[in-house]
């Protein structure tokens, strides 16, 4: 496969030698051409993972307010159809869930 984009920086950092092995194996596993592919990608998806986080986290405050908020309007509506039907404690309803 042709290189588009050549890489002319290099990135070193050290590992055991039960690192090595582990991410040998996890780079056999995945197919990769070799460690420093499997590597390089590891850590570029690390990296924009980690970007994306910011983002994320108040996009999940937003879901998490928005549920509460159904929750609570679904709990009014059901207390207002049992109501209308006549279904609820006061009417001895065993199927009653508050």
């Amino acid at each position: 496969m042709p290189v588009i984009k050549p890489r002319t920086r290099t990135v070193t950092f050290r590992v055991s030698a039960d690192e090595f092995s582990s991410l040998m194996s996890s780079c056999v596993r995945s197919g990769a051409r070799s460690l420093s592919e499997y590597a390089r990608v590891a850590v570029l998806d690390k990296d924009k993972r980690h970007g994306e986080e910011a983002g994320l986290t108040g996009d999940l405050k937003t879901v998490s307010e928005t549920l509460v908020e159904l929750e609570t309007s679904l709990l009014e509506v059901s207390k207002k159809i049992r109501g209308v039907l006549g279904r609820g404690p006061a009417n001895g309803d065993p199927t009653y869930v508050a």
